[in-house]
């Protein structure tokens, strides 16, 4: 079985503050830290949101939302109505975290960037919802042997046989449209050969 997983920007400037301050405790924290896809693009394993049915050996499918582009900006006009409402430190860092979304966006947005192979049991956790971040999965799952697609494809590329869940993170892939993202994938990219290896899993009820 698979699953594409959409990563999100948070939906307004309150939660963007919220973010960096749980992630790096008041703005002290490197770039890499700004993000969950620059954490995702530094890393080879990870927990993750992820199905309660998923298992080990699932292929997962990291995507960035078109969304973002309309939350980034959204997020921008309201900094330019009250960044002095935050301080020197807090600024800069807002202002280091909406560029850095900017250029990820242009790179990313609407694409399946990279893959990764769920590497074990499914687990819950409460942080995003204790924490008040702008995602509410409290299913995780580890994931292992993640690489970055040298081409991302576009959600305009399988659109026509794939379609996106809006509401929720998670869409399953699988049977013959797993086959066709698979092959999408294989013709521009290098991959690995777990992925290369892979086969469709059969439609599980949800």
């Amino acid at each position: 079985m698979a699953f594409i997983t959409k990563i999100s920007f948070p939906n307004n400037l309150e939660q963007l503050v919220n973010f960096l301050r749980v992630r790096d405790g008041d703005y002290n924290g490197t770039a890499a830290e700004m993000s969950d896809i620059y954490l995702l693009l530094e890393s080879y394993s990870t927990a993750w949101t992820a199905p309660d049915w998923c298992k080990v050996g699932d292929i997962v499918f990291f995507m960035h939302t078109k969304i973002s582009k309309s939350r980034l900006e959204h997020i921008e006009a309201e900094y330019e109505d009250r960044g002095d409402e935050y301080n020197i430190y807090a600024r800069l860092r807002i202002e280091k975290a909406l560029e850095l979304e900017r250029d990820l966006y242009k790179k990313y947005g609407g694409k399946i960037f990279a893959i990764g192979q769920v590497s074990g049991e499914v687990f819950d956790n409460n942080y995003a919802a204790e924490n008040n971040l702008h995602w509410k999965s409290r299913t995780y799952a580890p994931i292992s042997d993640i690489f970055i697609l040298e081409r991302p494809v576009d959600v305009s590329e399988f659109g026509s046989f794939i379609d996106v869940a809006e509401r929720t993170a998670i869409t399953p892939v699988f049977g013959e449209n797993f086959n066709k993202l698979k092959n999408l994938i294989m013709r521009k990219n290098s991959v690995k050969a777990y992925f290369k290896n892979s086969e469709a899993g059969e439609l599980i009820k949800i």
